[in-house]
């Protein structure tokens, strides 16, 4: 198992997933709806995350609710972090752990905007405005403004060179997706894939689409 130190590495933690997509069907008041969230890692996604994650805790608000690595495993831990919360109801957790990792999370949500503060933004590095009546999501990354250094850069060139099995996994097998459905037509799109009537948004891209194009943004954005 290869590990590293790397103060970054929380904003794209979500790399450390071998899959992970989030599905989300926004009612017409644009405000309520359901999430469906599936992820998929073995040991090694698991451990790098878990470093991920320690680092987002680490730098993170004292006052903000910690997000547990082995909640991931864990549907009774994941049903604890959100009873709390008035905003999310959980309809059903399922996590099968027979060969790494699989998990597969639906839930009801009344805001929003309070789904998005629910999940670590060093998860997802997904963010949400609102003006007005518009809500505007948006994800960008940028590898040299992420990793200005070119730690993660180096790490990941030195897998090429020492085990290109494990270089081909963290570039070419990860990946991340969104989906989005909505009762009323979206108002603007970049960088998504656009349903005919407007109402369907998705967008997959993997680490290698960030290594081809360095220093360039990789931007999504969904305004309704």
């Amino acid at each position: 198992m290869k590990i590293f130190k790397i103060s970054i590495i929380f904003i794209i933690s979500f790399f450390l997933f071998s899959c992970y997509t989030q599905r989300v069907t926004l009612n017409e008041d644009k405000k309520s709806g359901q999430v469906i969230i599936e992820y998929n890692m073995d040991d090694d996604y698991f451990q790098l995350f878990s470093i991920a994650v320690e680092n987002f805790n680490s730098m993170n608000d004292q006052n903000q609710q910690k997000f547990d690595p082995g909640m991931l495993l864990d549907a009774n831990q994941l049903r604890d972090y959100f009873k709390d919360n008035k905003y999310i109801k959980i309809r059903s957790i399922n996590i099968d752990t027979t060969k790494g990792y699989k998990g597969r999370i639906v839930a009801d949500f009344s805001d929003f905007e309070k789904l998005f503060d629910s999940i670590p933004k060093g998860v997802t590095n997904l963010t949400l405005k609102k003006d007005q009546d518009t809500i505007t999501i948006t994800q960008s990354l940028n590898l040299k403004e992420m990793d200005p250094d070119g730690v993660f850069k180096n790490y990941i060139m030195k897998q090429k060179e020492d085990d290109i099995n494990y270089y081909n996994k963290l570039t070419k097998e990860a990946k991340f997706s969104f989906y989005l459905t909505t009762a009323t037509p979206i108002k603007r799109t970049e960088g998504v894939l656009l349903s005919a009537d407007k109402k369907n948004a998705s967008y997959t891209f993997k680490l290698n689409d960030l290594l081809v194009n360095e220093g360039k943004p990789l931007k999504f954005l969904i305004s309704l």
